[in-house]
């Protein structure tokens, strides 16, 4: 098992002909999934997006949970757009 800070490591790790990755797991506090305590959920892919305000340009994450939920955070406080574009850069089914 490793711990990694951020999804960067995570497809650097991927590209390590030595290393198998065999699942992942998101730790989340409760702002972040709506519920009442922390949690580890596994996903399944990793997908970015880059939002573009008025005044500031700023990037996305989107977790696609094995049960079928979605996670998105970003590096800002305001919302991501809901048509915002995401591009899949982590699969663990390829």
């Amino acid at each position: 098992m490793v711990l990694l800070r951020n999804v960067d490591e995570l497809i650097q790790l991927k590209s390590c002909e030595n290393i198998e990755l065999k699942e992942g797991y998101l730790i989340t506090p409760d702002y972040v999934n709506g519920t009442s305590g922390w949690q580890m959920s596994q996903f399944s892919e990793v997908l970015e997006a880059e939002l573009l305000f008025e005044d500031y340009q700023t990037q996305a994450t989107r977790y696609k949970l094995m049960n079928g939920q979605e996670i998105t955070v970003n590096s800002s406080t305001s919302e991501v757009p809901k048509d915002a574009e995401f591009t899949s850069i982590f699969n663990f089914n390829s």
